[in-house]
């Protein structure tokens, strides 16, 4: 395999970048609790790279909260307003997303950004101080908002990784699209689920237009989808994406199929579960040798679940970070014996 990797995926979900609520910040403003945040990070970024870690995957404006706030906030209703350009919070977020790719450039791993959670698309929650998480649909579903959203957003970040090119292995507009995108017209049921926000045709037309920004400024382009079916089911080799990801956790008990079997393009396993007690085939059940499987497989790279996430799949210690240190120098022989 070409990389080893791991999802940070956060230190705090959905305002990592960007200007929380200030009563989130434990009492330090912005530039200080910013500072401190960045210390933690460049820590975290040095361990991982110590232990083997080429990539890391990092969800940058997640269910949106950091998204605009006050008038700009989602509501319950569905209304909302997409920012204007030069909104100061936009700026904090590119402020933010340019100093962690210093951080990176400085521990020698590469990041993996991942623009937006499916989260992002379902209801509005409020969140107190004028604050909401979720409810922003409409800027996948609107085509002028839509527009919006990637020359505001997506071309700065954009910018600002092509000032640090060393800092970047792919970009990714958005994390597990399946969650709230409506499927094929015979899925009837579906439509009585209420996180199935967007259509099939809005959410291909946002992932189209981003992959087509990130694919000419020379970034390679990539989806983490949930499952590897929605590849060939979406046509997603037709959006332009350069990359294919996709995310396997054994559901359903389904073995991890030949990366070939999947996509004639390079593919990514962009999460996996570290914690040895979430089902794999009985042969691959430590860390070690669920990575020898994807390489064995044809994977370009997989990705560990996670460093920082509190969840079933994760297990992430001292051991399993020696484990991957032993592979640093002579990676590439070890993982394919």
């Amino acid at each position: 395999m070409k990389v080893i990797g791991i999802n940070y995926p956060w230190l705090n979900y959905g305002w990592d970048f960007g200007a929380p609520p200030a009563g989130w910040t434990g009492g330090l403003d912005r530039e200080a609790f910013r500072a401190a945040q960045l210390i933690t990070v460049a820590g975290d970024l040095a361990h991982l790279r110590e232990s083997g870690m080429d990539v890391v995957r990092w969800f940058v404006l997640a269910d949106g909260l950091t998204y605009g706030s006050g008038e700009f906030a989602p509501r319950e209703d569905g209304h909302f307003l997409v920012l204007p350009p030069g909104d100061d919070a936009i700026r904090s977020v590119v402020a933010d997303f340019s100093a962690v790719l210093e951080l990176c450039a400085s521990a020698g791993v590469k990041l993996i950004p991942s623009l937006i959670d499916f989260h992002w698309c379902f209801s509005a929650q409020a969140a107190g101080s004028g604050y909401a998480k979720c409810g922003r649909a409409s800027v996948l579903r609107d085509d002028i908002q839509r527009q919006i959203f990637l020359d505001t957003v997506l071309d700065p970040l954009l910018e600002a990784s092509r000032k640090r090119p060393e800092s970047i292995y792919a970009w990714e507009p958005i994390n597990e699209p399946e969650w709230c995108t409506l499927g094929p017209a015979w899925k009837v049921w579906e439509r009585a689920d209420q996180k199935k926000t967007t259509s099939l045709h809005d959410m291909r037309a946002y992932i189209q237009e981003s992959v087509s920004r990130i694919n000419k400024i020379g970034f390679q382009s990539t989806v983490g989808f949930a499952h590897w079916d929605t590849i060939a089911g979406w046509n997603a080799q037709d959006l332009g994406i350069s990359l294919q990801q996709f995310h396997y956790y054994a559901q359903a008990g389904a073995q991890l199929p030949a990366a070939q079997e999947v996509t004639s393009q390079p593919c990514l396993i962009g999460e996996f579960a570290s914690a040895p007690s979430m089902p794999w085939p009985s042969e691959t059940q430590s860390l070690d040798s669920r990575l020898r499987a994807a390489s064995r497989l044809g994977y370009e790279g997989a990705l560990v679940w996670s460093m920082k996430a509190a969840d079933e799949a994760t297990l992430w210690n001292k051991e399993q970070a020696v484990l991957l240190a032993g592979w640093r120098g002579g990676k590439q022989e070890t993982i394919d014996a």
